[in-house]
């Protein structure tokens, strides 16, 4: 079984604003061959998105992410950065992984935002946050955190999505096996 460890990152303001009001401004992923310690990352993807609502990005977000206002304004909008990323995905069976539930409920706001459909496949995606607390008996936990109790070194800069998603990786590397072994687990 294919796993793909899926990444976003999206608009972003120092101070709390609607849920509604935040887009996807990058998608990354990576696919492990199997759900083995040692799972060969066998294939990559990482695009920016171009937000419609709120083109201008925050300082806020600039700084956390690293981006460029004008990295973003030479990127593609959600609809099609999204076919690219199902093209890549190809077919099924795969298992989507996220590190919890928020990447999933964004990508559901811009799909309805934007008319574009969500594979079924996407609604039975594995939240490892929730694996990894339950597997080593701690409370919900970022990614920083997660990596440091298993003494593993991030992947990149945090806050882009390509890179966030090789770090999840790694933690999915050394869980997932737990998993497949255990004689049920909650997605």
């Amino acid at each position: 079984m294919r796993h793909v460890i899926f990444d976003i990152e999206a608009t972003s303001w120092e101070e709390q604003v609607s849920p509604e009001k935040t887009e996807i401004l990058e998608i990354g992923a990576v696919e492990l061959s199997s759900a083995s310690t040692e799972a060969a990352v066998s294939s990559e993807f990482g695009m920016l998105v171009r937000p419609v609502g709120t083109p201008v990005l925050s300082r806020y977000c600039l700084r956390s992410t690293g981006l460029t206002q004008f990295e973003v304004d030479q990127a593609d909008p959600f609809p099609l950065v999204f076919a690219q990323f199902l093209a890549w995905l190809g077919s099924s069976p795969f298992t989507l992984c996220t590190w919890g539930d928020y990447d999933l409920a964004q990508l559901r706001r811009d799909a309805k935002r934007h008319h574009v459909a969500l594979p079924t496949d996407f609604e039975s995606a594995l939240n490892l946050k929730s694996a990894f607390s339950r597997w080593q008996n701690l409370p919900p936990t970022g990614l920083g955190p997660a990596l440091r109790h298993l003494k593993l070194s991030r992947s990149g800069q945090a806050h882009r999505a390509p890179d966030d998603a090789r770090s999840i990786a790694r933690i999915a590397r050394i869980l997932l096996p737990t998993l497949d072994q255990s004689p049920r687990y909650t997605r």
